[in-house]
């Protein structure tokens, strides 16, 4: 899947090393998803580094989400409405603001 650019994302979002895994913010939310629930989540958070970067080989392993901004989650949120079901587009994106924020997302429609 190619995925250009956003337009609010710049270099900021380059990979940085996991320096404790237990501690990356998409593995503890992960980890407390049920079981059933871990890889539809784990392959959204996959679609959203992808999308925020432009870069296939991105993934939520290496993206650093305490980079990112409130211009970003505009970017995304427009960029999953555009391409996604709002069913699909809202758990991608409440996904992403639960690792990002720790609270609950807000919806494309």
């Amino acid at each position: 899947m190619s995925s250009p650019n956003l337009p609010a994302v710049t270099g900021d979002l380059l990979p940085v090393p996991v320096a404790d895994p237990s501690r990356h913010p998409a593995a503890v939310y992960l980890a407390r998803l049920a079981p059933g629930s871990r890889r539809s989540q784990a392959a959204a958070l996959d679609t959203v580094a992808r999308l925020l970067t432009g870069d296939d080989d991105r993934n939520a392993e290496n993206l650093p989400w305490h980079r990112v901004r409130y211009q970003h989650t505009q970017a995304l949120r427009s960029a999953l409405a555009d391409r996604y079901s709002p069913v699909t587009a809202n758990r991608h994106l409440a996904a992403h603001c639960v690792v990002c924020s720790g609270k609950r997302g807000v919806s494309v429609s």
